[in-house]
Formats: structure tokens, sequence, C-alpha cells
């Protein structure tokens, strides 16, 4: 398995789309209640269109660490197992179950989420996609995913 940069700034969104100490509707979020650290407790890519072409980042030995700020910035580290730790910061809004994240590294597209579930300081977010190669050949041969990630405020 191989990632393409657009995937570790993908990854971010995930910590982007942790929740509070109470339950709250997704569409009642702000940003000051994304503020903190938060870490993945899942972090899967599925192939859209393909089910089968399936992995999730935590459970093959990886790791995903967000900080976000009370004011939208937010720094992240991503580790996968089989490649290293990717590093990355950028800038998130939230509108109702919303989730729009930008990042400031070149190249990365600007990311949509929607946030499934927030309450007791967990939350899950769904729908962004990007390319992810999910063989372990040296070709390059990605395809589109589609990612849902846990994430839980530390």
């Amino acid at each position: 398995m191989r990632f393409f940069p657009t995937i570790p700034m993908i990854t971010v969104a995930a910590i982007l789309a942790a929740g509070c100490s109470e339950s709250t509707s997704p569409d009642e979020i702000t940003i000051g209640d994304l503020a903190g650290t938060w870490v993945a407790e899942s972090f899967e890519y599925t192939a859209v269109g393909n089910s089968a072409l399936y992995i999730d980042l935590i459970a093959d030995g990886g790791s995903f660490t967000m900080i976000i700020s009370a004011t939208g910035t937010f720094s992240g580290t991503t580790t996968y197992a089989t490649i290293g730790t990717v590093t990355y910061t950028g800038t998130f809004s939230v509108s109702n179950d919303i989730l729009t994240q930008d990042f400031d590294e070149d190249g990365i597209p600007t990311l949509t989420w929607t946030i499934t579930s927030f309450e007791d300081g967990s939350m899950t977010i769904e729908g962004a996609e990007g390319p992810w190669d999910f063989s372990d050949d040296e070709v390059n041969n990605p395809v589109t995913a589609s990612i849902k990630a846990v994430v839980v405020r530390q």
C-alpha cells in the first residue's frame, strides 16, 4: 500500500471532527467545540465502488493526532506503519454538520466532511474522498477512496 500527498492531509479532517464531553447535535457544533488534542480510534479508507478494497490506518499499526486551536487553525501528525510520519497544518470551518478543511501545503485540495456523530468526547466524520493506492507493489495505481474516521479528545 502506498499513500499519496493528499491522503495524509485528508487525515487531518478526522481530528477536526472530534467531539465534546457533552452530547452536541452536529448542526450546533462550533470551532470552539473542536479545540484541543484529538487522537483517532479508527481511520478507514474504502475504495469508492469496491468495498473489498479497505484499510484502517489505526488497525494496521498507524496513528493520527491533531491539535486544533479555538481560532480554527490545526496541526497534525499521521504515522503510516509502512511509510512513516507525515505532518501538516491548515485551517478549518464548521457550518451546521459540514466541516470544511483547508491545508497550508500546496497541492492539497479543500476537503468537505459530514459530521455524523458528535458526543461524549468522540466524533465520527465521513465523506471526504481522495486518491489511495491499496496495493503493496511499486506501481502507482491509486483509486478514489472514501474516508470515515472516529476521533476522541485527549
